[in-house]
């Protein structure tokens, strides 16, 4: 019988400061913003939204919704960075 495939261990596809304009299943994916006035992701949909198996590092906010967004995550991790400005604090996961 074949070995199974690993699953990976980080996620494979980099983006900065990525927009999500459409519903759907978003996997794998490393998000980050080195602007404490820019998320590292925004869900810019009312349309479903699935995030899986992915990792954020931002300065500021790591996921901005919209207000009415159907967002699901699963399997994801947050680093928050120093935002490099004096009396400001990393950002919240979601917002």
């Amino acid at each position: 019988t074949p070995a199974e495939t690993p699953a990976p261990t980080s996620p494979s596809r980099v983006a900065s400061n990525f927009v999500i304009s459409r519903g759907g299943v978003y996997d794998g994916y490393l998000w980050r913003s080195d602007d404490a006035a820019t998320p590292a992701v925004s869900i810019r949909t009312t349309e479903p939204v699935v995030i899986s198996n992915c990792r954020t590092e931002s300065r500021g906010i790591h996921i901005l919704s919209e207000k009415d967004a159907q967002l699901k995550i699963t399997n994801c991790s947050a680093l928050g960075l120093n935002p490099n400005k004096r009396g400001q604090h990393p950002g919240r996961f979601i917002h």
